[in-house]
């Protein structure tokens, strides 16, 4: 209910499915719930001790995306000429045609 209507952040159920859940699968820290507990299960008393499991994934996964699209920009930038390494020099020179091209790209180095 909550990924699939209030919260539908794919993500989120990404970081909990594939990373947290198989970092703690065989944990003896963390124990396995299959239903919700109902407050009248725990003699009327809250217990917070699960909380931060539960929110574990809405903290990671705007880190977890900010790691990915930095390693997807240095991987662009690594490999957007095959034929030399990438350039951060003003003006870049097509060496095929000799044609000059100005883009501003010093400014990758600053």
């Amino acid at each position: 209910f909550i990924h699939a209507s209030a919260r539908p952040h794919p993500d989120q159920v990404e970081v909990a499915r594939n990373n947290i859940r198989a970092f703690l699968e065989d944990s003896q820290v963390a124990l396995k719930c299959k239903d919700q507990v109902h407050i009248t299960d725990d003699e009327g008393e809250l217990h917070q001790d699960r909380y931060p499991l539960r929110t574990l994934a809405q903290f990671l996964d705007p880190q977890i995306d900010d790691i990915l699209g930095a390693l997807d920009a240095v991987m662009l930038e690594c490999n957007s000429n095959k034929s030399f390494s990438p350039s951060t020099d003003n003006p870049l020179v097509d060496g095929k045609t000799g044609t000059v091209h100005h883009g501003d790209s010093f400014q990758a180095v600053a």
